[in-house]
């Protein structure tokens, strides 16, 4: 899941139609796709992990902004704490133009004095100050259900016919993984398992072994290099809508 933020006028140009996505045609579909990723302000996409920190930054800085420029926005957007919840939902909120080219100036002088680099180091010395806890992969034992055995060869196969087999832990791993989805972890499959993989991760791919790992919170990390970016991407939009 991530959040999709299309501008509305980006780099001052008319949009081209957006293509069917159903349709037949590839050429035109490619063509949009490279008028996407060519156009400055015209696509800027963060996975739910990078957005909300992201957000959060922008809203704590701007919020003298985006005070002043209430009335510019949808009707039932009213007060900041409204807004604030709004931006952190992929339901379609437009900023206008107006707002997205003062908060570009905003983050561009947030760079300028070293901020945004201030903040990452800053958030990064306080995720490095949380203490573990359990993985909820393998339980905190270590070693994922089905992938016993493999610290070598010889012993995965005590417990496995071969090196490469069906995952026959499905039922005990669903109600792991069903929470593990919920949270945003991937690469977690129930099929096929094999002992170069089982070995490569040492036992279990969240903790490689170590049966802890960092609080759910520390996946919202912010990095300054993203912001910069949104920041390029909100001067040139032409105002934009969160999806």
């Amino acid at each position: 899941m991530g959040f999709d933020v299309y501008g509305l006028k980006p780099n001052n140009e008319p949009k081209p139609d957006t293509p069917d996505w159903s349709s037949e045609d590839d050429k035109t579909i490619k063509a949009y796709f490279a008028w996407q990723e060519n156009t400055p302000g015209a696509y800027f996409r963060m996975n739910i992990w990078g957005w909300h920190p992201l957000w959060d930054f922008v809203h704590n800085h701007c919020q003298d902004i985006f005070e002043m420029c209430l009335d510019e926005f949808e009707d039932d957007v009213d007060t900041l704490d409204k807004m604030y919840s709004t931006c952190h939902h992929n339901d379609g909120f437009i900023v206008p133009a107006n707002v997205a080219r003062k908060m570009a100036q905003r983050l561009y002088y947030l760079d300028k004095i070293g901020i945004m680099d201030e903040t990452e180091v800053s958030q990064d010395m306080e995720i490095e100050k949380m203490t573990m806890v359990n993985c909820k992969v393998c339980d905190g034992t270590g070693t994922r259900k089905g992938w016993e055995g493999w610290q070598s060869e010889d012993t995965w196969l005590k417990t496995h016919p071969s090196l490469v087999t069906e995952n026959k832990a499905k039922e005990e791993l669903y109600k792991i993984l069903d929470k593990a989805a919920e949270e945003g972890i991937k690469g977690l499959g129930t099929g096929e398992i094999s002992f170069k993989w089982a070995n490569e991760m040492k036992g279990c791919n969240m903790c490689h072994g170590i049966g802890k790992v960092k609080p759910f919170e520390a996946n919202y990390k912010i990095e300054a290099e993203y912001i910069r970016e949104f920041a390029k991407f909100c001067d040139k939009s032409g105002g934009f809508q969160i999806w």
